[in-house]
């Protein structure tokens, strides 16, 4: 049995995020970004949703100046932290990105359209994620 909203939509979007910021701490690379556990990662804990030990979320790059996609044949494993100050705004602390991903790259994560947008929280004076259709 699945709980229909889940089944019928999380496929159906993709969320956009862009990195805030980028350290390296004990030698693996962590990356900020300008989303949360307390906006659209809230099916992380409210749902038992888990991007933990991802090898295939990210599959091509867009060329920022010819606009056209490539493939990514390097990734590195990485924790993605939420944009709060909010020690347990941790999305994933093991999921593989692109080798080369830097500060204002965009992330493309799939299985995002349930129960994704309608939670948020200002916590922290976070501004709430825009809705592009």
């Amino acid at each position: 049995m699945a709980e229909p909203g889940r089944h019928l939509c999380a496929n159906s979007f993709y969320l956009l995020t862009r990195v805030l910021g980028k350290r390296v701490k004990n030698g693996k690379p962590c990356y900020h970004l300008n989303e949360s556990l307390y906006h659209s990662f809230n099916c992380n804990l409210m749902d038992g949703v888990s991007f933990e030990n991802s090898t295939s979320q990210f599959y091509a790059c867009i060329d920022s100046k010819t606009k056209e996609p490539s493939g990514i044949y390097e990734t590195q494993n990485s924790t993605l932290f939420g944009m709060t100050c909010d020690g347990m705004d941790i999305i994933t602390k093991s999921i593989n990105v692109p080798i080369d991903l830097k500060v204002s790259d965009w992330l493309c994560l799939s299985g995002m359209g349930a129960y994704t947008y309608g939670c948020k929280s200002t916590f922290n004076g976070m501004k709430a994620t825009d809705k592009v259709i």
